[in-house]
């Protein structure tokens, strides 16, 4: 993959963040460094593990079949469903 269409953990997280009415300012505490979150989701052999904690949500990594992403789950009880994460 080039550099022009690399996408980055970073990326991945913004999108299920914005799925969710979230944002990078709500994180009040997050496992991953800013390098990490600005590495290529298809740079190395492995997904990337991590844990991002905002006021309402969790963020973590989907890993499936070579495919990489990231999900999230309410943070408190809600009422609210979650989507099935990874897999098709």
């Amino acid at each position: 993959m080039s550099t022009s269409n690399k996408i980055t953990w970073r990326e991945a997280i913004t999108d299920e963040m914005e799925d969710h009415a979230d944002e990078w300012g709500n994180i009040i505490e997050k496992t991953l460094t800013e390098d990490q979150a600005d590495s290529d989701l298809y740079g190395g052999d492995a997904c990337l593990p991590f844990t991002a904690w905002t006021n309402h949500r969790v963020y973590f990594p989907i890993c499936y079949d070579g495919t990489f992403g990231c999900g999230s789950a309410s943070r408190y009880p809600d009422g609210q469903p979650t989507k099935p994460q990874g897999g098709g």
